[in-house]
């Protein structure tokens, strides 16, 4: 898992808080179920996604793809 650049490696059982606006990403190195809960009131199953997926800087995003596949 990768947040803010930070590495870290998850063993299951686990339950893990990653607070709003951290860039994150994940990679998985064995089979795994991952379910991701997010907050809202909003209730449009067309209109979520807007409201939870901030945009990104693109560079970022491509560094983020970059460590993981180390």
């Amino acid at each position: 898992m990768v947040v803010d650049d930070v590495k870290s490696v998850v063993h299951a059982p686990a339950c893990l808080t990653i607070a709003a606006g951290k860039h994150h990403g994940i990679k998985s190195l064995t089979d795994v179920v991952w379910y991701c809960v997010h907050a809202t009131d909003c209730t449009d199953e067309n209109e979520v996604d807007e409201v939870l997926v901030e945009l990104g800087n693109v560079e970022q995003m491509q560094n983020l793809a970059l460590s993981l596949q180390e």
